[in-house]
């Protein structure tokens, strides 16, 4: 045997050990470079522009869509009651996004159904009237009817003698050439899009004498049209144009703007400014894999944390507040109620508004197939502020108990908090002081007299 072949040996030895340890560093700083982009992504940004009302008041929306049965309803009005509405504010609910539709305001170029009109005021007063905040949403779904959806009237629909075959699940006629050429050709015409300004500006001349309709949601998940950059020059065009309209005639109620319909979960956003002074982004968060079957996991949890994280940016960089307009799934799903509840709590954390999707019977419903409560219920109804009398809020539930602080500011009215009937309250004290628990559900906190931060914890069994 050589006499160098022992020392070569251990060199052999040394060198794969060294390797080895190099290895496993790198594997080490590799996991935590991992757990730490996770961490990051469950950490929140703030959240600087709330929705203030009338009084300043910061102001926080749990609210219902209504409704999806009205896509197909007789005249397009919802099928509910005054008892059905007085039971949404019973459960908390201070907004209800109401659906009205292109194609029941204008069936033929330039006439105005008069009926439709009336019969949707009559529906937002009667919410109002009930202390429920309204927003209009301008719905479409699959453009028109023709093609299985809603919203546009028909005589809008150019499809260009394109192919129309009918899919399943319905999402998969988006994809459809008549359905695709139909968006393209609205987000190309001048003409079509003043003839939906003008469509809008109908609804707000008669939202302008009503203080409680907060907002007018322009367009209902916009698909893009057959090219490249459709939020930074079509829709961001759409947007504007809209917001001209808006302000060329003096109205006031705020616009709601949302980002492409293929955003809804984890996609940025191309927009980059907001339509206009008053304007709130209100974007969707749909989660495609549990659309699809799939189960609610950890990584759609992750999914959820960071869409909304980016949507959150997305508000920072436009300087407005931000709400979701629809989230939801189906009720068989086994993740559910966990679904429900990161989602709810994850609004809380960045204090953030809400509106479930919907106000209906079956498996995406707010109530059984029976029109029994459903279990959305259980996680959907919670304590929380509604109106804040200050800024720099601070607020969360934890176990039994509920924490909130906020600075004093000018503001005309008190800080009202829901209480759920059902919560069997303990303890309420402000700065210390105890108070009587309310009479309904909402604990209305007296003005603060100085400035001056102010404390209130509710505890419960």
């Amino acid at each position: 045997m050589s006499k160098n072949s022992e020392p070569a040996r251990r060199s052999k030895r040394g060198l794969a050990q060294k390797v080895k340890r190099v290895l496993l560093w790198t594997a080490l700083v590799a996991v935590l470079g991992i757990a730490l982009l996770i961490a990051k992504e469950f950490l929140p940004v703030a959240n600087t522009h709330p929705i203030v009302d009338l009084q300043n008041r910061i102001v926080i929306y749990h609210g219902l869509n209504v409704a999806n049965h009205s896509k197909s309803s007789p005249g397009n009005i919802p099928r509910v009651t005054p008892e059905e509405y007085a039971q949404m504010r019973e459960w908390g609910f201070n907004l209800v996004r109401y659906l009205v539709f292109w194609e029941a305001i204008e069936p033929e170029v330039g006439r105005y159904d008069e009926e439709y009109l009336a019969r949707t005021w009559q529906e937002i007063d009667l919410l109002t009237s009930m202390g429920i905040d309204v927003l209009i949403d301008f719905h479409q779904d699959l453009f028109a009817r023709r093609f299985g959806g809603n919203g546009f009237p028909d005589w809008a629909v150019n499809d260009g003698g394109r192919s129309f075959t009918r899919q399943k699940p319905w999402q998969k006629n988006y994809w459809q050439p008549a359905v695709w050429h139909s968006y393209d050709f609205f987000w190309r015409s001048d003409a079509l899009q003043t003839q939906y300004a003008n469509a809008v500006r109908v609804i707000l001349a008669g939202a302008a004498t009503r203080p409680h309709v907060i907002g007018l949601d322009i367009i209902n998940e916009p698909w893009p049209w057959m090219g490249l950059r459709f939020e930074k020059i079509a829709l961001s065009g759409f947007y504007k144009k809209v917001a001209t309209m808006r302000d060329d005639n003096g109205f006031q109620t705020p616009l709601y703007f949302a980002p492409m319909l293929p955003t809804n979960a984890g996609l940025s956003s191309g927009l980059r400014k907001a339509p206009g002074v008053r304007s709130v982004y209100a974007p969707h968060f749909y989660d495609a894999f549990i659309d699809a079957g799939w189960n609610y996991r950890l990584w759609n949890r992750l999914l959820m944390h960071r869409t909304v994280k980016l949507r959150v940016r997305e508000a920072q960089r436009m300087k407005v507040p931000l709400f979701f307009g629809e989230f939801g799934l189906v009720q068989s799903n086994p993740g559910f109620s966990g679904y429900l509840r990161d989602f709810t709590k994850l609004m809380d954390e960045y204090q953030l508004g809400w509106a479930y999707w919907s106000y209906d019977r079956g498996p995406f419903g707010i109530m059984d197939k029976n029109g029994a409560p459903g279990p959305a219920l259980d996680e959907l109804v919670h304590i929380y502020p509604q109106r804040i009398a200050g800024r720099n809020l601070r607020f969360k539930r934890a176990g039994q108990t509920f924490e909130m602080s906020f600075d004093p500011v000018g503001c005309t009215g008190p800080t009202e908090v829901f209480i759920p009937r059902g919560l069997d309250v303990e303890r309420i004290s402000l700065n210390g002081t105890v108070l009587p628990k309310p009479v309904g559900t909402v604990l209305v906190l007296p003005l603060p007299s100085d400035a001056q931060r102010q404390k209130l914890i509710v505890r419960w069994r």
